[in-house]
């Protein structure tokens, strides 16, 4: 049933926005935000203690309920970690399902009750059976998912039926031959874009290969620092720009990293630290990033507190317009057409800023 707003009421904040709660169960950090065009919200919380399930959202995020399957009953225990809107109109879900090894979920919004369908299940071989972190899927129905804690890529082909028929690219996605790991990826066009790193490694972001003939899956990675190490956590896209977001390790600083128009050149892109766009020496992350147009959004935490940034100049500019009654971290967003920001954190803490 839909939760009422008064389970959680709202939370006072600043002018121009309004927090609310959804009922995705611990308190660890939200791991999937998707809203449709028509506003309706989408979140899973995969990676905390009780995170099971997929719960949907009005638009103003007022009401709430989990979504369930009619058969098995797998999709109300499964640890969601990504979640889009697929060509086809249903919705794509990775995460795990620990009995069943299910990695990967198409579900059918239009049903009702909603039709779910395993397209993805892990079997017992190197590579083959992870947590799936994201994915993404292409106009054709090919699809990429990647690991949330290592370096496993699958690939689905188009020959693909079902759960089955897809390959390991572990080894293959890399133009450089090094097993990476990816820790987000957005589709651009028919390629992909991710990011990733290690703690102890150089931040990078994976560009795709457009040569005629190459793999889809195939990309290209760019190191963005020299001069410290860690992991990039978020990536967006466009035509205009790649930005992606993480952290220095060394220093705990977040870092908000902004293409040129071509986003190959390393010597066009722009370096930003979280600690410096809010005056501060304490720690920062980013967690996660959105755009449209020329507008972008980081999230993360500062010390023990949530954080949203904003630049309206395509990253030239930055400022903090982080709300009162913030979560402890703000891990997902995303700009509606009608430019709402749309934010998503730890608790179950929504928010939404005009």
């Amino acid at each position: 049933r839909p939760v009422p707003l008064d389970v959680r009421p709202d939370v006072p904040a600043a002018r121009g926005w309004t927090l609310r709660a959804h009922p995705c169960p611990g308190t660890n950090r939200t791991d999937a935000l998707h809203v449709d065009d028509e506003g309706t919200l989408w979140v899973g919380c995969g990676s905390g203690a009780e995170g099971a399930g997929l719960f949907r959202g009005s638009s103003d995020g007022a009401t709430w309920s989990q979504l369930r399957d009619s058969s098995a009953g797998v999709l109300s225990a499964f640890r969601v970690s990504s979640i889009e809107r697929g060509y086809d109109g249903a919705l794509y879900v990775g995460g795990y399902h620990s009995g069943t090894r299910t990695m990967a979920l198409r579900v059918d919004t239009r049903a009702t009750p909603p039709t779910v369908e395993s397209i993805l299940v892990g079997v017992p071989r190197l590579g083959s059976n992870f947590h799936v972190g994201t994915l993404r899927v292409r106009r054709d129905g090919t699809a990429l998912a990647e690991s949330l804690t290592g370096a496993d890529l699958l690939w689905r082909p188009a020959s693909a039926t079902g759960a089955t028929g897809w390959t390991d690219v572990r080894e293959t996605w890399s133009t450089d031959g090094a097993v990476r790991q990816m820790l987000d990826l957005v589709t651009l066009g028919d390629r992909f874009v991710g990011c990733g790193s290690t703690i102890a490694s150089s931040p990078y972001v994976f560009l795709p290969v457009t040569a005629a003939g190459a793999a889809p899956y195939r990309m290209t990675p760019l190191v963005l620092s020299s001069t410290w190490t860690g992991e990039l956590w978020g990536v967006t896209a466009s035509a205009a720009r790649v930005v992606a977001v993480g952290v220095d390790q060394r220093n705990s600083r977040g870092k908000i990293l902004v293409s040129g128009a071509d986003p190959h050149q390393l010597a066009g892109w722009r370096e930003t630290s979280l600690d410096a766009v809010l005056g501060t020496t304490r720690r920062t992350w980013a967690r996660g990033v959105c755009m449209r147009g020329d507008r972008i959004v980081a999230v993360g935490e500062h010390g023990n507190t949530g954080i949203v940034v904003e630049s309206t100049d395509g990253g030239d500019t930055w400022r903090d317009i982080t709300p009162t009654g913030v979560s402890g971290t703000v891990s997902k967003c995303v700009i509606r057409a009608d430019g709402t920001l749309v934010v998503a954190g730890s608790a179950g803490m929504v928010g939404f800023y005009r």
